[in-house]
């Protein structure tokens, strides 16, 4: 985590340094991780991004990239990779890995 840390504080220094607004915009996670070290990736970005009070963006609908809520669509047009632990629950045209977006809202919520 240390070189995440390292990372976003430097941005955020140089930000601040420069007097301009910058946030992270569409982290993705690889679908390949397990659950649960998805969730601790996961876990480790929100809580250096908000650290460094950088405001952030979830990247979702990519082949072999994660999102907590991605279109059905997507999936069916063979743009999207489920991840292997059946961790999406189908729900209204939407696949959505709860638990991450569980995660997500404490962060947003804050």
């Amino acid at each position: 985590m240390d070189t995440m840390e390292n990372y976003f504080k430097y941005w955020r220094n140089w930000a601040d340094e420069h007097n301009v607004k910058i946030m992270c915009n569409e982290f993705s996670i690889p679908m390949a991780l397990p659950k649960t070290e998805r969730m601790a990736y996961l876990k480790s970005i929100l809580e250096v991004l908000d650290a460094n009070k950088l405001p952030w963006a979830v990247h979702c609908e990519r082949v072999e990239g994660w999102g907590p809520i991605v279109l059905e669509h997507e999936q069916e047009n063979g743009k999207l990779v489920l991840s292997p632990d059946n961790s999406y629950v189908h729900q209204n045209g939407y696949y959505i890995d709860q638990p991450a977006l569980d995660l997500i809202k404490e962060y947003t919520s804050k």
